[in-house]
């Protein structure tokens, strides 16, 4: 008994050790595109994000790749820059002003799909001690397909709140 007790510990001993490793978050954003997102990391440290966001009476459905990186030179340990490249698809509405000659001007309601392309830029703060970060992004997109054809806008400005496991 104390020889199979003893190789237990043992065994204990000989396997790495390693920190919690989170591979999964889920957040909220607060922005021009207010949302909320699920992020996986990926085997390449690289993250996926999938985000339900609705803006102009609308909603869309984006998907992200983000890469983060954690070690600078230049910003403290607990903050970390990250970048990445998507896509959204979904609708918008709007009010437009009309004129015909049966009804004279009017206004009505229009909804239109929207589709286009998405990019981030952000700077995350890590809690040491919780498994919570706050992040501070912008999140340039432009609607190939919306209530414009080409609709860019640069500066759509977010904070998040986001919880790992």
């Amino acid at each position: 008994m104390k020889n199979l007790l003893t190789l237990i510990f043992i065994l204990f001993l000989t396997q790495p050790m390693a920190a919690q490793k989170f591979e999964r978050s889920v957040g909220l954003r607060y922005g021009g595109s207010n949302g909320i997102f699920f992020d996986v990391l990926n085997e390449d440290l690289s993250t996926y994000r999938f985000m339900l966001t609705w803006r102009e009476e609308g909603r869309q459905v984006t998907a992200m790749k983000y890469y983060q990186h954690y070690k600078s030179d230049k910003i403290p340990k607990y903050l970390s820059f990250y970048y990445g490249f998507g896509a959204h698809a979904g609708y918008v509405k709007w009010v437009q002003y009309k004129q015909d000659i049966e009804h004279g001007y009017y206004w009505e309601d229009v909804t239109s799909p929207a589709l286009g392309l998405d990019g981030l830029i952000g700077l995350s703060y890590d809690f040491e001690r919780a498994p919570v970060s706050l992040l501070c992004e912008v999140k340039p997109y432009f609607d190939i397909w919306g209530k414009k054809i080409f609709n860019p806008v640069i500066f759509d400005f977010g904070i998040c709140a986001v919880y790992h496991f």
